[in-house]
């Protein structure tokens, strides 16, 4: 058999550089695949926001995780899974602390799956878009929620008692 060897450097590098040759299998990700696919991306890091979006014409998640010294938004494409994007946060999450409106620690997954309810009880439709923050001391939990007619429903809710604090349908789709 006969190599040519510009072929070979060619599947190395299209391998290695770019990806393409010797990647596993892909499938699409659910919302919870994302943010797992996210968080391996920050050792020890944990989801802070998740969007979900047409960018260039595809699906994607727009993850938002970070440790207690590093930030970054992690674009995931949902027909394949792969990773399409790592943008560094990290300066953000600086002026959060310094502005005392950083999240030290995750929410917890009974939590924020309380607050996904509430907010889809008040605004029912598709959650596509969540994010904590803390806002004046107080953790919030923002929702955006397309609707039947599709505008998009802001819904923002107490983090500690699941209380709803505001419903803005005045948010354009995106």
């Amino acid at each position: 058999m006969i190599v040519n060897p510009t072929g070979v450097i060619l599947a190395v590098f299209c391998g290695l550089v770019l990806g393409c040759a010797a990647e596993k299998p892909t499938k699409p990700a659910a919302r919870h695949d994302a943010e797992q696919i996210a968080r391996e991306q920050v050792p020890g890091g944990f989801v802070t926001s998740l969007r979900q979006e047409v960018d260039l014409g595809r699906r994607v998640y727009k993850v938002l995780v970070q440790n207690d010294s590093t930030a970054k938004r992690v674009s995931i494409d949902a027909a394949t899974g792969r990773i399409v994007e790592i943008l560094d946060r990290t300066e953000d999450l600086r002026e959060a602390m310094a502005d005392n409106e950083n999240l030290s620690v995750p929410l917890s997954p009974a939590v924020r799956a309380a607050a996904e309810s509430t907010a889809l009880a008040v605004v029912p439709g598709e959650l596509l878009r969540w994010r904590v923050r803390k806002d004046q001391g107080r953790l919030l939990y923002r929702c955006g929620i397309a609707e039947a007619d599709g505008k998009v429903a802001r819904v923002t809710i107490d983090a500690v008692t699941c209380a709803v604090l505001a419903v803005d349908r005045s948010q354009p789709a995106r």
